[in-house]
């Protein structure tokens, strides 16, 4: 069907006619989302999403932390001890 409209139209305006009818769905799709009430991505799952990630970093790496200091300490506690 598309060819027939291509041989009616002529191939010099079968590009304007692919331009026109992408540029008519982009239209409808920015339509559709500016009367969208709702986010792709609704900030509130962002929120809660930054928040569980920073709570696993956080005890992900506490025990390195905690290791680091015991180690630290060990070393200032032998050293006093040295003296």
């Amino acid at each position: 069907m598309l060819e027939q409209l291509i041989k009616l139209l002529g191939r010099d305006n079968a590009q304007k006619l692919e331009d026109g009818i992408i540029d008519i769905v982009l239209e409808q799709i920015r339509n559709d989302f500016t009367g969208y009430s709702r986010y792709i991505l609704d900030p509130d799952d962002i929120t809660v999403f930054t928040e569980r990630c920073k709570e696993k970093a956080f005890k992900n790496i506490e025990s390195e932390l905690v290791k680091k200091m015991e180690d630290t300490m060990r070393k200032s506690l032998l050293q006093l001890n040295e003296e």
